[in-house]
């Protein structure tokens, strides 16, 4: 009997030491490639531990080994559910699973020319195990939000070798890539299948490739940017040999061009025959010919946004080529290695000089006479790093059409009489462009990039003749005609605009931002004035 006595209350103690547990109840645990709901069971059976959770939330078909003699509880759950995403906690006498949120981290930074530091718009930033990625902006810029065990990241751009990066740390880091150069062809395969039209982020946006640009025919040795894209579907040239684009029936003035970010009203010259974009300053071109993005303001026909180079950082180049109807002059390198570098081209047309003793004599100029018929633009900007989160971009376009005819003759009467007439006629004709900018690049956060841009163009015409005539050898105003008249118009357009771009994971990209614009339109400004004989008519409008 005095044997019996202690058993049973070893027995009656038995399930207070079983159900009333606590985080330092010590239990032993050894088990071999098992899901996580066999551990589970065996606490709850064992030492009398009731979990609680939602198959749907909580995976606990994860297989582990784990072995552990005499460990504390909290100790042995954290080596259960640390490293397979899932939290517990103790809710009355119940183990409640949850999943446990998971740790990210943003990845971000530029992407860049190795040998030039030029940035690259539209390069690939993957994660090959995720089977996710980015890409980066127009201004070289990507942001990619991935879980902190992300270990590499793959980097690859057209034309250019990719490269693997390792991720050591697991904190919010900026990155920036620098691609070199490839000149090795890989194989190519070509099928038919085609992206759904569902999977397509942007409709109705082609990239304009400027190295396929260069390779197309040209008028009289010039390439252009114009003449590439209206060889693309739904887009027209109108008249043939002329740069203007015509979209799905629409007309050039219904179309929205932008350079850094500047529009630009008349983009061609030599009567549209050539653009006012010298591509050996080009870097980028997208055409939107439908569902036009907010932040460019929405236009009839198209969009078309060109950006420009940003001038080699790390060397200097030189080029200067002679064609049949033009010159052009490029030069790019580092003001401060490194940190801030430049970009300049200009170009000029000298048919006109070819041709001016053909066209004095064809158009009987005389012999103090003038013809003049050229074009000429420039295009210059400048690239400054202020730290990793800051750049500066000034950027400026200048571009002229010139058409002059200078008439200057003396003649003898027709009539038989001894008399000379002094005869003097001059037309001209020009218009241009004006595009200046100035962009500043912030990155606030990993996730969040900023572009605040205030720009100024302009467009003028301007047209003018003036026709005297007048008998040498007769006095005063008798026998004299002096003639005089003008038209001229304007635009100016100066705007500022802050653009963010939002990035809070790889699937989403939030652009939002504000703009203002102010515009100046000077339709036309006519005057005449026409002095005959004594008489006086004079016309302004």
């Amino acid at each position: 009997m005095k044997k019996v006595l202690p058993g049973l209350l070893l027995l009656a103690m038995l399930p207070l030491q079983v159900f009333a547990w606590n985080w330092r109840t010590r239990i032993s645990v050894s088990l071999e490639d098992q899901p996580l709901y066999v551990y589970c069971d065996h606490l709850e059976k064992t030492y009398g531990i009731p979990f609680s959770y939602s198959r749907d939330v909580v995976n606990l078909n994860r297989r582990m080994t784990l072995s552990v003699r005499d460990m504390p509880l909290r100790e042995a759950l954290d080596l259960l559910f640390a490293d397979n995403g899932i939290q517990y906690r103790r809710i009355g006498g119940l183990l409640v699973l949850a999943a446990k949120q998971p740790f990210v981290r943003t990845i971000s930074g530029y992407v860049e020319d190795a040998a030039t530091g030029e940035k690259l718009i539209g390069a690939t930033v993957y994660a090959p195990h995720l089977k996710a990625g980015t890409v980066t902006n127009t201004y070289g810029f990507y942001s990619f939000t991935a879980l902190r065990d992300t270990l590499s990241l793959f980097v690859s751009y057209t034309g250019y070798n990719a490269m693997q990066v390792p991720v050591r740390d697991r904190d919010n880091r900026q990155l920036n890539f620098k691609l070199t150069p490839s000149n090795i062809l890989k194989e190519v395969e070509v099928t038919e299948a085609l992206p759904r039209l569902q999977d397509q982020t942007q409709m109705s946006k082609v990239n304009v490739n400027m190295a396929q640009t260069k390779t197309m025919p040209r008028i009289m040795g010039e390439a252009d940017v114009l003449k590439s894209i209206q060889a693309m579907p739904g887009v027209s040239g109108g008249m043939e040999g002329t740069s203007g684009i015509h979209v799905r029936g629409g007309s050039p003035d219904q179309n929205l061009i932008l350079l850094d970010g500047t529009p630009v009203y008349n983009s061609t010259h030599l009567f549209g025959i050539f653009s006012v974009f010298n591509p050996d300053v080009i870097k980028n071109v997208d055409l939107y010919k439908g569902a036009f993005p907010a932040r460019y303001g929405g236009r009839l026909s198209s969009v078309v946004d060109i950006s420009m180079k940003d001038g080699d950082m790390y060397n200097y180049h030189y080029e200067f080529t002679i064609g049949l109807l033009a010159s052009r002059i490029a030069a790019e390198g580092p003001l401060v290695k490194g940190k801030t570098s430049f970009m300049f081209t200009g170009r000029r047309t000298y048919a006109d000089l070819l041709m001016q003793d053909v066209a004095n004599k064809e158009l009987k100029l005389g012999e103090q006479g003038e013809f003049w018929a050229y074009f000429y633009d420039a295009n210059i900007k400048i690239n400054h790093i202020f730290s990793p989160t800051d750049r500066l971009y000034l950027s400026a376009y200048g571009g002229q059409d010139n058409l002059t005819m200078h008439r200057d003759e003396v003649f003898d009467s027709v009539q038989g009489a001894a008399k000379q007439y002094h005869e003097e006629m001059r037309f001209r004709l020009g218009w241009g462009n004006q595009a200046y900018a100035l962009r500043w690049n912030h990155i606030f956060t990993p996730r969040l990039f900023s572009n605040v841009t205030l720009n100024y163009s302009q467009f003028r015409f301007n047209t003018d003749y003036r026709y005297k005539y007048m008998a040498l050898d007769t006095p005063r105003l008798r026998e004299n005609d002096n003639a005089f008249g003008r038209y001229y118009s304007k635009v100016d357009n100066a705007g500022a605009k802050i653009d963010f771009d939002f990035r809070p994971n790889p699937q989403h990209v939030i652009r939002f931002g504000a703009q203002g614009t102010w515009h100046v339109f000077r339709p036309g400004i006519a005057a005449f004035n026409n002095v005959s004989d004594d008489q006086q008519l004079r016309y302004d409008l």
